[in-house]
């Protein structure tokens, strides 16, 4: 294929930790070799290095690849050698990040995935999406399990959103629940003291904060 009829793109690379010493390198080889065979000319490489694909935050080069799209862009595509280098948000995040390069008239190409276009291709996007997130979800459970957690303490707000749903998460992963009603707060003490209630009928324990001091004392010391 003639040089004036490939179609420019950005690669688009991230590694989870600087312990995985190989693995830039070896997405933009795999891309670059996709690349060379499928008529794409990779332009530039934008790499988030050593940063988590669980959020957006933090991912410079990732918010400059949109940027860049949304404004002025000199690329047709994004090339990526997979969905959780893309992303470990999910499907609904995934989805969201895919939706705004579309409309920006860039395409992305997941190299290594194989996705199939039309509305097969979104069905499997959606499910590697999830899969991706799934992934991280029990590598922080494994990690958490590895160095013998069994206690979780609930402290924040607002009582009856975030902190009752984490209980209600770690209920269901089997840890033992320690939710702090004095360490919680809800927008009004009505339906602070209903969520407290639920969490004590149901999910787990209801302690002060000076309580779960004086348990944590207790640990250190051996007793």
């Amino acid at each position: 294929m003639s040089a004036k009829k490939l179609i420019p793109a950005a690669g688009y690379a991230r590694r989870s930790t600087d312990m995985q010493e190989r693995s830039i390198p070896d997405q933009k080889a795999c891309v670059e070799r996709w690349a060379a065979e499928h008529g794409y000319r990779i332009l530039r490489w934008l790499v988030d290095d050593a940063i988590s694909g669980t959020s957006t935050k933090g991912r410079a080069a990732f918010e400059r690849l949109l940027h860049e799209a949304e404004n002025g862009r000199d690329f047709d595509a994004v090339l990526c050698y997979d969905i959780p280098r893309f992303s470990r948000g999910g499907k609904y995040e995934t989805g969201y990040y895919l939706h705004r390069l579309k409309l920006a008239g860039v395409e992305v190409v997941f190299t290594a995935e194989g996705i199939p276009e039309g509305d097969e291709g979104e069905l499997v996007a959606g499910v590697k999406s999830w899969q991706a997130k799934q992934y991280s979800v029990r590598l922080s459970r494994d990690c958490i399990r590895a160095h013998a957690v069994r206690e979780v303490v609930i402290t924040g707000v607002v009582t009856n959103v975030c902190c009752e749903t984490t209980a209600h998460d770690a209920f269901f992963r089997d840890f033992e629940v320690l939710f702090t009603l004095d360490g919680t707060g809800g927008l009004d003490e009505a339906s602070h003291l209903a969520s407290l209630a639920t969490i004590r009928q149901s999910y787990g324990q209801v302690i002060s904060v000076a309580q779960v001091c004086q348990a944590l004392g207790g640990m250190r010391s051996g007793s």
